[in-house]
């Protein structure tokens, strides 16, 4: 079957499948319980997420909720009475981190599924994302740990970078909220999110002065707090406090020549990373460890059309969305999810929003496959000096499956080079000690949470086995690894039924449709210039209803030819814009636009 078959596939089987969410019955979630007696998994193979060695015929000891005891069986008393899982045989490591999450009502369950069971949220609402993690904390829902980090810090205007939403290639506003200006207010900004109660500090603005960012840093740092976020000037931002970086496309950035730099601010680059200097790596790369400062380089997430692995990974989101007990997940979610590994990110205004590879120029084509061969460049040199990665996804914020994206992206990082022990760690040790959590999660030691994930193969031979899941423990609580179709966590919000993400488009709009000349009934061909917003490659200019050959410009412009057949009578014609494929629908840029009038004489 080919790709876009099986996407094809996935949304008609799921236009169905869904249809039933909008009458079905909110129940509350099966509650999580501390295990409050000893559980012992013996007999597997540990591999602790230190780094160490694996050891053989290891115990893991967990009493109500916390390892009190990990290392070889000669080692380690078990408690009469415990409940055993005999682990022969099987590989067992800690529980996984995803590093970079914006968390959704549905998630839960298929985070747990997957190994996660501890995420850190990098932007939502502060006071519903804290009532998320109360309720975690709580026991009232099945879900990860969550440390969160509320609305990032932002100042509107004035930022270098180029949208790549559906107005893609649009330069950044360059006017600047002046009520947001200052140390004082980069100061002030952190102070209130620390009073509320977050984890972490993030700032997605990348116009922020030195001054501003070592306000905000020195703030976060007092409170004990970890600071990272967006940026297009690294030497900046972590000389002055940020702790990390998150998004390879600002570092791509401060890697381009200067007249490439500024065709980017301007939206005339499609792919930065295609524009990364190599001879400008390896500075970075010692300025950047010198400094400790983390990276969270979202591969998967920046070039997924692109990934040799896309077909595979698209066909494991397919099968498991097939599940029925699945339903709940938005179908913009579901569907969003298999059109991302056919499209790549663009900030560019001629090639459009997240475009689709078959739709790309063989030119549009190789710029994104030399942008994702130079972010792999620079994770193996980064990795290679010592800089810690931290394994992330950005799911929420992009189209990325909750759960599988974070094991598809440590495979990533083994094609750039790591190997699969740094690669676990990743996403156990690495991201536990950036956000300064270490004596909480991240590794199976004494008085760490009592999270555990028992394989059935080995992940330091193929790091695709972190796949190959048999048994997920949180807390001490052995879960079920299944799917219900009732949940339903007590804070889902209406916006987590839309289903979108920075990665998927609005449906498109008119402003204007203009002739090259008066239109004629029965005449020559006419020529239109249509204006608007949201449009893309596979987007059609309608005339009454049906489709005329047409020619994508920009987001913002299409051409299109009416032939003499189409315009048969004098009178007032409508003309539409529709962007039909996969299927309409909210958030994944599907839908027809309002009608503009066309007089044909």
């Amino acid at each position: 079957m080919s790709r876009k078959s099986v996407v094809i596939a996935a949304a008609l089987a799921f236009t169905g499948l869904f249809t039933l969410i909008g009458s079905s019955i909110a129940i509350l979630p099966r509650a999580m319980a501390q295990q409050t007696g000893a559980l012992v998994v013996e007999g597997g193979t540990l591999i602790d997420g230190t780094g160490a060695a694996p050891v053989p015929d290891g115990v893991v000891i967990i009493e109500n909720g916390k390892i009190t005891s990990a290392g070889p069986r000669a080692n380690v008393r078990i408690p009469a009475g415990a409940r055993v899982i005999d682990a022969k045989g099987k590989f067992v490591i800690p529980g996984l981190t995803d590093s970079h999450v914006h968390y959704r009502s549905w998630m839960g369950e298929l985070l747990l599924n997957h190994g996660i069971t501890t995420v850190f949220d990098l932007g939502d609402d502060t006071d519903w994302i804290l009532g998320v993690r109360q309720a975690e904390r709580e026991g009232r829902v099945k879900m990860p740990r969550i440390f969160v980090a509320g609305l990032a810090i932002n100042r509107p205007g004035g930022n270098f970078a180029p949208s790549y939403l559906s107005d893609a290639g649009t330069p950044a506003s360059t006017k600047i909220d002046p009520s947001r200006i200052g140390p004082a207010w980069g100061r002030a900004a952190a102070k209130a999110l620390i009073a509320k109660g977050v984890d972490q500090i993030k700032v997605t603005s990348d116009n922020l002065t030195a001054e501003e960012i070592a306000a905000i840093a020195d703030e976060a740092h007092k409170a004990n707090r970890t600071v990272l976020g967006h940026t297009t000037d690294i030497y900046t931002s972590v000389g002055n406090g940020y702790d990390g970086i998150t998004h390879l496309w600002g570092l791509s950035a401060t890697l381009m020549t200067p007249e490439n730099k500024k065709k980017f601010g301007e939206g005339r680059l499609q792919n930065p990373y295609a524009y990364m200097e190599e001879s400008k790596m390896d500075a970075l790369v010692s300025f950047m460890v010198q400094h400790h400062a983390h990276l969270n380089p979202l591969l998967a997430n920046e070039h997924p059309a692109v990934l040799p692995e896309a077909h595979e990974f698209e066909l494991t989101n397919y099968n498991l969305y097939m599940n029925p007990e699945l339903r709940y997940v938005p179908l913009g979610n579901v569907v969003s999810s298999m059109t991302f590994w056919h499209k790549t990110r663009s900030y560019s205004g001629t090639v459009g929003f997240y475009p689709y590879v078959e739709t790309l120029e063989s030119n549009e084509l190789a710029e994104a496959q030399r942008g994702y061969k130079n972010a792999q460049e620079f994770v193996r040199r980064f990795n290679k000096a010592g800089g810690q990665l931290i394994g992330g996804t950005d799911t929420g914020g992009s189209a990325l499956v909750p759960g599988t994206s974070l094991l598809q992206e440590v495979r990533v990082f083994v094609d750039a080079g790591l190997t699969p022990m740094q690669a676990l760690e990743t996403v156990t040790k690495n991201p536990a000690d950036f956000f300064r959590q270490a004596d909480k999660v991240g590794t199976l030691k004494p008085g760490l949470d009592g999270d555990v994930v028992i394989l059935d193969a080995n992940p330091l031979s193929n790091i695709a086995n972190l796949e190959k899941i048999h048994t997920v423990i949180k807390d001490g609580e052995v879960l079920d690894g299944r799917y219900h179709h009732d949940y339903h966590p007590d804070f889902w919000r209406s916006t987590d039924d839309t289903g979108t993400s920075s990665s998927t488009a609005d449906a498109p709009t008119l402003t204007s449709v203009t002739s090259s000349s008066a239109a004629v009934h029965g005449g020559g061909p006419v020529e239109l210039v249509v204006k608007g917003a949201a449009f893309n490659r596979t987007s059609l200019v309608c005339v009454n209803g049906r489709p005329v050959k047409t020619s994508f410009v920009s987001p913002n412009e299409l051409h299109a030819t009416i032939p003499a057949a189409s315009l048969p009578t004098a009178g007032t014609y409508g003309v539409t814009v529709t962007t039909a494929w996969p299927i309409p629908m909210p958030g994944e840029g599907g839908g027809v636009s309002e009608s503009k009038p066309l007089v044909v004489n």
